[in-house]
């Protein structure tokens, strides 16, 4: 009987020829498994920027592009909604700015954060200059999501990057204490990041989050994102997983940086900052006084007290260092801000930390520059918006100027409205309300709240959107003859919707009201910029004329001229207000003939300005009671 020859085994040259075949196939399958997905529109690829709907020259953040970073599509967090060209325009100097919640300028939804701080002082210092700034940043994420965009970001052109980030390397989307993490290795979370879009890992992404049970997605619901965010709430002071973040902020900064240097593009880095003297550690360890958070803060708060402010700075420091639960970045961060910057020719170090120590009590910095752990208030935001405002001045990005802005003068001309303000100390309480701080949202007497309060509840509220809740508080101060600050509601206007005309138009009328010279000019430029029609620039220079801004005037008369065909109006025009400069020049040096009044206030009437005429007219009668044509023109007027 034949038996059969046991199987010899493959030889080693085989079994590599077989693996590698079972590696390719394997490779075809989920090839044709990518095709197959694409074909059938499953997914979605992730641009930074995609066309605006309501421009086709102009393109905004995409407004999905956090749900590449959130393992949760329903946490992924939005860019702010503004709009820019496609084309840089050789005139425009554009900026862009990168990174999380403080960068985008929570809590104030509509105003109030850096950018609009930062914009106001250029356009301000710079009326001639054409400003553009994208701001990229996205609440809850981190240096993976910042390296991630750069590459993008280089392809818009910029003169400027400016970066502020560093809290949320722990607990933002991929960090190292995060729900939403590929583990501690940069190198690995990066890999990840660039087969996001492929259509096969978000499969596999949605599977694994439809297999989440009711009770979960219920829970998921009564959580706020900061809770949905962490995944260890305790991360000691020079623990492996403390270490791991640093390590992956300096890892990903070192890298964006790089990229962003090797295209000579000035990148103003900023160091960042939290609240050291009025935030209670929000977990610290009990098994040693010497990890203890809640020692080391309660000893700073003593020192305080006995005014010992050095110690007490050291000691407060020292307890944000050991609150375990990390919103907070740790020290080290500020350290690496300032290694990269030196590292790099176009990085410059902006000292944002040290222009709040300056403000701040003793130079500790607490609740009067800050809202919560890390958020500014309106005065922070401002500091920090003044300190790339004058890293940007200092540097070659922008032309040399003679004017410039003081903090002080920023902080008194900024058009942030009572609505802005309440709007965001409300998130606030709201934010407050919920983990890790649970103070409980304190009861509002309606019938003792003011105008601007009730109208800022509103909002908060969502009963009304932000244009609505300004139009009604500008016509409260309307209404109780309140000019300064209906002027600061409508120039609040141009930072929320910088390209519409008629919001610095409207503005600058009531600044000329005012007699608000300077700024009333400022502001219709920025309106002949976005709108050169005759109708615009005739409206304009009647409101000038108005307002006995004859020099100013001449401008605009110019414009007109350029514009005009068949007219002579705008030359007529031209001619009077000439005349009437120069006859106000004489009169000034004492130096106007009595016929050269008497056709002072002809031209004056020729403008419409009877009241002008008058006076000029009254000046003769003075000094010549009987002058006949004098009187004749008066006794014209007055009838």
């Amino acid at each position: 009987m034949n038996q059969k020859e046991p199987l010899k085994p493959l030889s080693r040259s085989k079994r590599r020829i077989f693996k590698f075949g079972a590696f390719l196939m394997a490779l075809f399958v989920l090839a044709l498994l990518e095709v197959g997905l694409r074909v059938f529109g499953y997914g979605k690829d992730y641009p930074l920027f995609i066309q605006d709907k309501n421009d086709k020259a102009s393109l905004i953040i995409n407004p999905e592009i956090g749900q590449k970073y959130f393992f949760n599509p329903n946490d992924a967090t939005k860019a702010l909604p503004r709009a820019f060209k496609k084309e840089k325009k050789k005139e425009t100097k554009r900026l862009v700015i990168m990174g999380a919640s403080t960068a985008i300028g929570y809590p104030y939804k509509y105003h109030g954060g850096f950018q609009n701080w930062l914009e106001y002082a250029l356009n301000r210092t710079y009326p001639d200059q054409n400003f553009e700034i994208i701001n990229t940043a996205l609440t809850a994420v981190n240096s993976y999501t910042l390296r991630d965009f750069t590459s993008q970001i280089i392809e818009l052109e910029p003169d400027a990057v400016l970066i502020y980030a560093g809290h949320n390397e722990y607990y933002g989307a991929l960090g190292v204490g995060s729900t939403s993490s590929y583990g501690n290795s940069p190198w690995v979370v990066n890999l990840m990041l660039s087969l996001r879009e492929m259509r096969i890992v978000q499969l596999i992404t949605n599977t694994m989050l439809s297999f989440k049970s009711d009770e979960e997605k219920k829970q998921a619901l009564d959580k706020n994102l900061m809770e949905k965010m962490v995944e260890d709430q305790k991360i000691p002071f020079d623990s492996d997983l403390y270490h791991a973040g640093i390590h992956q902020f300096e890892t990903n900064l070192s890298k964006l940086l790089d990229e962003l240097n090797s295209e000579n593009v000035p990148t103003f880095l900023s160091t960042i900052v939290s609240n050291e003297e009025d935030l209670k550690p929000f977990i610290s360890d009990s098994t040693s006084q010497k990890n203890s958070a809640d020692f080391f803060f309660g000893k700073a708060k003593e020192q305080f007290k006995s005014e010992n402010y050095k110690e007490a700075k050291t000691n407060f420091i020292k307890a944000k260092e050991l609150d375990m639960l990390r919103f907070r970045a740790p020290e080290a961060m500020n350290g690496i801000i300032g290694e990269q910057a030196e590292r790099f020719e176009y990085v410059t170090l902006v000292e944002t930390k040290k222009h709040f120590e300056t403000r701040a009590e003793k130079g500790i910095i607490g609740d009067n520059l800050l809202l919560e752990h890390v958020h500014p208030n309106l005065e922070g935001y401002g500091l920090i918006g003044h300190s790339f405002y004058q890293a940007l001045r200092n540097s070659d990005v922008l032309p040399k100027s003679e004017k410039q802005l003081t903090f002080d003068e920023l902080k008194n001309e900024m058009p942030v409205t009572a609505v802005d303000s309440l709007n965001g100390k409300f998130e606030v309480m709201l934010l407050k309300d919920g983990w890790p701080y649970y103070e409980p949202f304190p009861k509002l007497d309606v019938q003792k709240m003011s105008q601007a309060e009730r109208i800022s509840g509103q909002l908060t509220a969502g009963q009304i959107p932000w244009k609505s809740a300004t139009e009604k508080l500008f016509s409260h101060y309307i209404t109780t003859k309140d000019s300064l600050r209906a002027l600061k509601v409508l120039e609040s206007m141009s930072l929320r919707f910088p390209d519409q005309a008629v919001c610095y138009s409207s503005p600058g009328f009531l600044a000329l009201e005012l007699n608000q010279y300077e700024k009333a000019n400022y502001l219709f430029s920025r309106a002949v910029e976005l709108d050169s029609s005759q109708q615009n620039i005739a409206m304009i220079s009647r409101k000038l004329i108005e307002a006995e801004q004859y020099t100013t005037t001449l401008g605009y008369l110019e414009k007109l001229k350029k514009q005009e065909t068949g007219s002579e109006f705008a030359n007529k025009v031209s001619e009077i207000v000439k005349k009437i400069i120069r006859y106000n020049e004489l009169n000034s040096e004492g130096q106007l003939s009595v016929a050269s009044k008497i056709e002072l206030a002809k031209n004056h009437l020729l403008l419409g300005n009877r009241s002008q005429a008058l006076v000029c007219l009254n000046s003769v009668l003075k000094t010549d009671p009987n002058n006949v044509e004098a009187k004749n023109l008066k006794s014209e007027i007055e009838k």
